[in-house]
């Protein structure tokens, strides 16, 4: 273990008696920067799932005392002005407290959400239901006439233009799409494919729809978003 001395510690305010070691550790924590606002909340997710006892009762604890706080803060919105010293102290104290409990519920929504969703796909897998983990579902609250969902996450399409041109060949190429000047450093002219265009190259020559289909691919899901629906 390294030995640490008093000049590593020339920072710190002076103390009445002898330096320990401990004393000095104790005085580096208290001197400290706070958490930051991520790693907070790494924390109670952590005493959370850990079950720590202590973390969670001074959870609590600023879970009940929220209103409290609130009445004995009073704002009178006619009334702001300037405060007293207690009461910026009051105000800061129950500000922080907001932000740990507002933490609280945004660490347990998201445990929640994920518990919801492993839910939900371990359901698509006994049905069978195509890639379960990313299909959608829900799951039933009867007794209180709600349920969980599940939404999104649906197959995106894209189409691979480099590989529709070189199928189509040049000429049916120009044929479905419109030149676009795009500003930039050095202006440039791209082709654009142009909806009406293909939608009528396709009327007129069935066979295009086939190396349309060729060139698109189904790459990318839309995003999931977790919801509490009524149940019907």
């Amino acid at each position: 273990m390294d030995v640490m001395t008093t000049t590593d510690f020339t920072v710190l305010e002076p103390v009445d008696a002898e330096p320990t070691l401990q004393s000095l550790l104790d005085q580096a924590v208290e001197s400290a920067p706070a958490p930051s606002g991520k790693d907070r909340a790494a924390q109670i997710a952590a005493a959370i799932t850990d079950r720590d006892v202590e973390e969670l009762f001074a959870l609590q604890s600023k879970l009940i005392g929220v209103i409290d706080q609130i009445v004995a803060n009073g704002i009178d919105p006619d009334d702001l002005g300037t405060r007293t010293e207690e009461q910026l102290r009051g105000l800061m104290v129950e500000l922080l407290d907001q932000k740990d409990v507002k933490r609280l519920i945004e660490v347990r929504y998201q445990m929640i959400r994920a518990a919801i969703f492993a839910h939900i796909t371990e359901e698509n897998r006994t049905k069978n239901i195509p890639n379960p983990e990313r299909a959608p579902g829900e799951a039933a609250v009867p007794v209180l006439g709600k349920k969980f969902t599940r939404e999104g996450g649906k197959l995106k399409a894209s189409l691979n233009s480099d590989k529709l041109r070189e199928a189509l060949g040049e000429a049916r190429w120009a044929e479905v799409t419109t030149a676009v000047v795009v500003p930039a450093v050095a202006e440039h002219i791209k082709q654009e494919l142009d909806e009406d265009k293909i939608l009528e190259l396709v009327r007129r020559d069935p066979s295009v729809l086939e190396l349309f289909r060729s060139c698109v691919t189904a790459d990318r899901y839309t995003p999931q978003s977790f919801h509490v629906r009524e149940l019907r």
